[in-house]
């Protein structure tokens, strides 16, 4: 598929998921082990879950955590209540939690005897107890101990067939050579020579898991191919010593633990075999012990700059480009290399890959990541904290540059908590960033200030969700300072945003002829084509295009009916052929306020098929399950409404059947409405319709179409006025929303009617 077509990551995974269970359906048993699931993100159990409730009675699924109760799992809480309810069922159950306990002093003899290939009653207690005091019962500690044992020749058979210390002070010499087992590791490593020493903490520094091809990227770099061809041949010897001392393990690429390549693995691969004759493998470390310890012998500052040093290899062959796996490598390596600045600028990158993608939590979750590496900026951990971790210390030495991308992280953080409805966390990040520019001396040496301008626009469009004192004083200062500012700056981008901030500023105080003034001013410095890609790329969404969908509503509540029409027409056939199709959110702002004056107008056919094309089709279209956007959860409310209203201007009857479903789905106790509360319908009663409007309506012709006056009938009509009476409430409050209080007031009334009738 072209970029524009990519299937989202969900739906990938789902693929990916049920081909993996087909393709084993005829195996009598399939294990699935997998281990260290506290670090799995949630895409991950996302695959776990299509495995498990899609999986037939030949799959076993075990996965390996540290205890539950001390470590959080990216595990999704409403999986994990289902795998514990499933657990205490008396019959059958699905799912079995099993605490695993050190091994006993009896374990690690009978681990002994498998080792040592003897008898365990020839085993003294003497080697036994320093084993189990030395692994502490872990059995892969227990097993190096033994293994170095073995291989060191430690231990001897004495004349009556048991198994003792070699020497008659050895176990003396044992506790004061190997203290515990890193010492016991560190020995061994201490075998090997320079070369094998220094090439494994490259491999440590790449990650558990690495390819040949990653290691020669690096440990090849800038050699011409004699130096090369002599340098793999040292390589190769230090991975089959890693290898053949247990540290490592081998797999030839497609065998039976072959990891997925990135595509510049892959170059890397293309780039050595067309010199060298040379067969790709995959390693990993046998255990996180063995990567840790030889992590362990190098100086911070040396690790650092083994980081740096593949960041650059990785950045320099366009590392970031190829692929969301790539990126985030390349991202870890920044990151433990203490280069925050370069990390963050190619976080933005990934975090904007997730935001296209709709995965709010999952940027969320990253951006936290992120956010925590500037945390620790400081180095003085007794520096008390400010706002949001940063200290005083921080934010006196942050460059300018700095300073723009700490802010930006903070905005962009804030809008994904927004995308969710979480106006609480979303105000807060906003207002830390406000903080941190507000309180960082690098603040006066912005030469860009198009941060601020993004904060004033988030911060504005927040507030229109939230109730809070003051709404409109707040606003309207926002707005000021926001054109103030941004005619200085004088880019039309910025000036188009600020005009339509006060346009809504100016509507939301009932001032409608001054906000299409100031509509109108927009409109003679914004054209879509030049003008739209900057304002989303610099604000998300194309505000300044909103602005349009907004003055059909300021025109249709002055009653100036003809410029309204213009203003329908221009929507459709000019500006929404010229939004980017993927952005559904934004099409959804520019063309919700039409879709009712038109409906009103009796051109309802034509409002289900614009919403239908530009919004429903679209989202199901470029998204799929667990993807959201701020008003998705009205989407499937509308496409509802638009058709039963044609059907009845039509003078249609709804199908039978899914007249009853629909009937059963809006009189349902967690019908949607509960969830999106004032955080969604504030800010829709600005668009001309609130969401309890919408669904008192629905209710309404769902009424109408019963043939019976009947208790079912009498419960829609309930459920209608309810809705109705909530969104007056709403409604009233605010001169700015006058036509959607038109709207559910009329709503109100024929309710009322049916229901004296």
């Amino acid at each position: 598929r072209s970029k524009s077509n990519a299937l989202p990551i969900k739906e990938v995974l789902d693929f990916i998921a049920e081909a993996f269970l087909r393709c084993t359906s005829s195996s009598d048993i399939l294990i699935l082990a997998i281990d260290d699931v506290q670090w799995m993100d949630s895409l991950s159990w996302d695959v776990v879950r299509h495995l498990y409730s899609n999986g037939t009675n030949n799959l076993m699924i075990v996965c390996v955590s540290r205890p539950l109760e001390t470590n959080t799992l990216s595990i999704d809480p409403e999986f994990l209540d289902l795998l514990r309810e499933e657990e205490i069922k008396p019959c059958s159950p699905r799912f079995k939690n099993i605490k695993l306990s050190p091994l006993s002093i009896s374990n690690v003899r009978s681990l002994l005897s498998i080792s040592l290939n003897c008898p365990e009653k020839s085993i003294s207690k003497a080697i036994c107890d320093y084993v189990y005091d030395k692994s502490g019962g872990m059995p892969y500690f227990a097993q190096e101990i033994a293994r170095t044992l073995n291989q060191n020749n430690m231990v001897m058979f004495d004349n009556s067939g048991v198994l003792r210390w070699k020497g008659t002070d050895i176990n003396t010499s044992m506790n004061d050579t190997f203290t515990d087992l890193n010492d016991l590791l560190l020995h061994r490593l201490d075998s090997f020579d320079e070369f094998t020493r220094r090439s494994l903490q490259i491999f440590a520094v790449l990650g558990f898991e690495f390819s040949f091809s990653e290691v020669l990227a690096i440990q090849c770099h800038g050699l011409d191919n004699a130096e090369t061809s002599a340098h793999m041949k040292r390589i190769q010897e230090a991975l089959d010593a890693s290898v053949k001392e247990n540290i490592l393990e081998e797999a030839i690429s497609g065998e039976k633990r072959s990891r997925k390549n990135t595509e510049h693995t892959r170059k890397a691969m293309k780039r050595f075999s067309k010199t060298f004759k040379i067969v790709e493998r995959q390693y990993t470390f046998s255990h996180a012990m063995w990567r840790n310890c030889v992590l362990g012998t190098m100086l911070n500052e040396t690790e650092r700059d083994i980081h740096r040093f593949i960041a650059n290899i990785m950045e320099g062959d366009n590392y970031e480009v190829h692929s969301y796996i790539s990126a985030m490598k390349l991202f870890h390596h920044w990151k433990a290399s203490g280069d925050i600045m370069h990390a963050s600028l190619l976080a933005m990158k990934i975090g904007k890959h997730l935001e296209n993608l709709l995965l709010q939590h999952q940027v969320i979750d990253f951006y936290f990541e992120v956010i925590s590496m500037w945390k620790d900026f400081s180095g003085d951990e007794n520096e008390e904290d400010v706002i949001a971790g940063m200290g005083h210390g921080v934010l006196s030495r942050l460059t300018r540059e700095e300073l723009d991308c700490l802010a930006r992280l903070h905005t962009s953080i804030a809008k994904a908590y927004a995308n969710i409805g979480d106006g609480t966390n979303a105000s807060l990040f906003y207002s830390n960033c406000d903080f941190i520019l507000t309180n960082s001396p690098a603040a006066a040496d912005l030469k860009d200030r198009t941060v601020f301008f993004i904060l004033y626009s988030a911060q504005f469009g927040l507030l229109q969700s939230l109730d809070v004192k003051n709404k409109l004083v707040i606003q309207t200062e926002l707005a000021k300072k926001f054109v103030e500012q941004a005619q200085i700056h004088g880019d039309p981008v910025h000036i188009a945003r600020a005009l339509a901030m006060e346009g809504l500023v100016l509507a939301g105080r009932g001032m409608f002829e001054d906000a299409i003034d100031a509509q109108k001013r927009l409109e003679k410095i914004y054209f879509a084509e030049k003008h739209s890609a900057g304002v989303i790329n610099e604000y998300a969404t194309d505000r300044a295009a909103q602005s349009y969908g907004y003055s059909v509503i300021w025109y249709a509540t002055l009653g100036r009916h003809e410029e309204c029409q213009a203003q329908i027409d221009f929507i459709l056939d000019n500006l929404l052929p010229k939004m980017p199709k993927k952005n559904v959110h934004n099409s959804f702002m520019i063309l919700f306020q039409s879709l009712w004056v038109l409906k009103d107008r009796g051109h309802v056919r034509l409002a289900e098929f614009v919403f239908v094309k530009h919004i429903y089709d679209r989202f199901n279209e470029y998204y799929s399950k667990g993807s959201s956007t701020f008003f998705y959860v009205v989407y499937e409310p509308i496409r509802v409404l638009l058709r039963l209203a044609v059907e009845s201007k039509e003078g249609k009857d709804t199908d039978e059947r899914k007249r009853k479903e629909l009937e059963g789905w809006i009189l349902s106790e967690d019908f949607f409405v509960g969830s999106p509360g004032k955080i969604r319908a504030i800010p829709m009663c600005s668009l001309g319709r609130d969401p309890h409007c919408i669904i008192a309506e629905i209710c309404l012709l769902l009424a109408a179409g019963r043939k019976t006056f009947d208790e079912r009938r009498m419960q829609l009509l309930r459920k209608g006025a309810e809705e109705a009476n909530k969104s007056n409430k709403y409604t009233q409050c605010n001169p700015g929303y006058a036509y959607s209080q038109k709207q559910s007031l009329s709503i109100m009334g024929e309710i009322q009617r049916m229901i004296m009738l």
